[in-house]
């Protein structure tokens, strides 16, 4: 089972609006739909604001793809599951269609490969995942 979540620039750091089950196509839409410039507008007359960020959730293996705008037509796709996280700054929305996609058909390890081999790309990994990495190539 898949679910989204949206968090509006009004919203505290920790509120988000739950918008329930979705799938593929589902979540496209979502992210098309969502209003990432108004919210960008409507930020400017907040003392303090959230970033406008959708984020899915995939429930059997408890994997998160989050994309929030940090101005116009700028994003951060984020990626986190199984003690990996990676961040990927990009302007390219076929780049987040795809890393959609990727995500709801389970290819979600590939998806972290690929994001974190991106130009600027940035990682963290659990130590212990780290360490058995290491030693695994040395073998």
């Amino acid at each position: 089972m898949y679910t989204y979540d949206v968090q509006y620039v009004d919203f505290r750091y920790d509120q988000v609006k739950e918008m329930g089950e979705v799938d593929t196509q589902g979540a496209v839409k979502a992210f098309h739909a969502f209003p990432f410039k108004e919210q960008q507008l409507k930020a400017r007359s907040l003392s303090e604001a959230t970033y406008p960020t959708i984020s899915f959730r995939a429930h059997p293996d408890k994997w998160t793809l989050s994309i929030w705008s940090l101005e116009p037509d700028l994003y951060e796709v984020y990626l986190e599951g199984k003690g990996k996280k990676v961040t990927v700054e990009t302007r390219d929305q076929s780049f987040i269609v795809n890393a959609i996609e990727r995500f709801f058909s389970g290819g979600r390890s590939e998806l972290y490969e690929q994001m974190a081999g991106r130009p600027g790309a940035v990682t963290l990994q659990r130590l212990w995942d780290r360490i058995v990495s290491m030693f695994s190539r040395n073998v």
